[in-house]
């Protein structure tokens, strides 16, 4: 087992990022074509990017990247980071790399002043389930809702 580095990821980090980015698609069923270099550029590598995106790196490259995105809880009045993102490489599973991206998601956290990191899984994705478990203080049943394209056009429209 080789050695795993977990860092910050810059701009030159863009095409590993985009292929862990469609690997994960894929494992989600969503279609995996639609995000580009630069939309990651906007949301997570940028100067300016509201987000930010750290990596995980072995002797063969970028294997795993989770991505944060800033958060306010009001119920628990809390500045922390949403977890929009988490991945890791099929082959490289199994070795703590999910953990080790978490523990850096959280040590980013704490010394940028959140408390708290936030994330969500698919209602019957049973593995993610048990591997986020041995992490969380807090599980909630939740439904997620998401208007996109068109379906949000429709929404802005409207009067009320």
């Amino acid at each position: 087992m080789s050695a795993v580095a977990v860092r910050r990821a810059g701009a030159a980090d863009a095409p590993a990022l985009l292929r862990l980015a469609r690997g994960l698609a894929r494992t989600q069923g969503d279609p995996d074509d639609r995000t580009t270099q630069a939309d990651l550029h906007r949301a997570w590598l940028d100067a300016d990017a509201p987000g930010l995106a750290l990596i995980a790196e072995d002797q063969t490259g970028a294997i795993g990247y989770i991505a944060l995105m800033p958060s306010f809880e009001s119920g628990h009045a809390s500045h922390g980071y949403y977890v929009s993102d988490i991945f890791v490489l099929a082959p490289a599973r199994r070795r703590g790399i999910g953990a080790s991206l978490l523990a850096a998601a959280a040590r980013v956290a704490i010394a940028t002043g959140r408390t708290s990191l936030w994330w969500v899984a698919q209602d019957g994705n049973a593995e993610a389930h048990r591997f986020y478990r041995r992490f969380a203080d807090i599980e909630q049943p939740v439904r997620a809702f998401a208007v996109h394209g068109e379906h949000l056009t429709r929404l802005a429209a409207r009067s009320g």
